[in-house]
C-alpha cells in the first residue's frame, strides 16, 4: 500500500512539473533574457553569475558527499 502511495505521489510531481516548463515557447522566453541583457546588461551578468555560482556550490556538496560515503568508515582496531 506505501508503494502505491509513493508512485502515486511521484506521478504528480512528475505531471505538475511539466506544467511550469510548457508556460512559454522556448523562442519566447530565450527573447525576453535577451531584451534582459540589451537593458540592463550588468543585472543580467550578475545572474548569470550567480546562478552559475549556485549551481558550482550544490555540484561541490553532491560531489563530496557522494565521495565520503563511498569511501566508507575506516575501521578502527
Amino acid at each position: 500500500m506505501r508503494d502505491l502511495a509513493k508512485l502515486s505521489a511521484i506521478l504528480w510531481v512528475c505531471s505538475f512539473s511539466t506544467v511550469a516548463a510548457s508556460a512559454k515557447q522556448v523562442g519566447e522566453a530565450v527573447a525576453d533574457m535577451g531584451d534582459v541583457d540589451k537593458t540592463d546588461p550588468g543585472g543580467f551578468t550578475l545572474m548569470v553569475f550567480c546562478i552559475g555560482f549556485l549551481f558550482l556550490l550544490v555540484g561541490t556538496l553532491i560531489g563530496v558527499t557522494t565521495w565520503y560515503f563511498l569511501k566508507g568508515k575506516k575501521k578502527s582496531h
